[in-house]
């Protein structure tokens, strides 16, 4: 399955299960939503320094999602997710993006989200993908199947 089915099958799940995509970067620019760069802690200046672009931002009033999307399981993807994750000041500076943006207001989600800790304690990793893998660390998997609209959440072993 290409990279752009399998983000317009992700997003399609995650709106189906109560979530709002509020920006993310679409494979070939093929969505309407805003590209967030979520920069790393050394850099809050303008510029993309260590900083990357993930493929999907979907919340709703309990959990914030980072979605990265792949036609196959991919490890570094993985350890990028987890980077952000571990990092509170690149958690503040997304934070800080998405108040600018009034991403939280236009998804009428200001409320669940009025400060960076708050945002921290919500978030939630996934790969999105057409594999079946093992539970992961901290990091979900969101088996698609290509010919259905088929989805299996696989939750990582903190969550079991």
């Amino acid at each position: 399955m290409r990279e752009s089915l399998i983000y317009i099958k992700a997003k399609a799940w995650f709106t189906l299960n109560g979530y709002t995509a509020i920006a993310g970067q679409p494979p070939n620019g093929s969505d309407n939503i805003p590209v967030v760069e979520i920069k790393s802690g050394g850099n809050s200046a303008k510029g993309s320094g260590g900083s990357y672009k993930p493929d999907l931002l979907v919340c709703n009033e309990s959990h914030f999602w980072i979605v990265e999307c792949k036609p196959k399981f991919c490890r570094l993807d993985e350890l990028k997710l987890e980077r952000v994750l571990s990092d509170r000041d690149r958690i503040g500076l997304l934070f800080r993006e998405l108040l600018q943006r009034k991403l939280f207001e236009k998804a009428n989600l200001q409320a669940s989200y009025p400060d960076a800790e708050i945002l921290a304690s919500k978030i939630r990793l996934c790969l999105a993908n057409s594999a079946v893998v093992s539970p992961r660390t901290v990091v979900y998997n969101l088996s698609l199947e290509s010919s259905s609209d088929q989805a299996v959440m696989i939750a990582p072993r903190r969550f079991e």
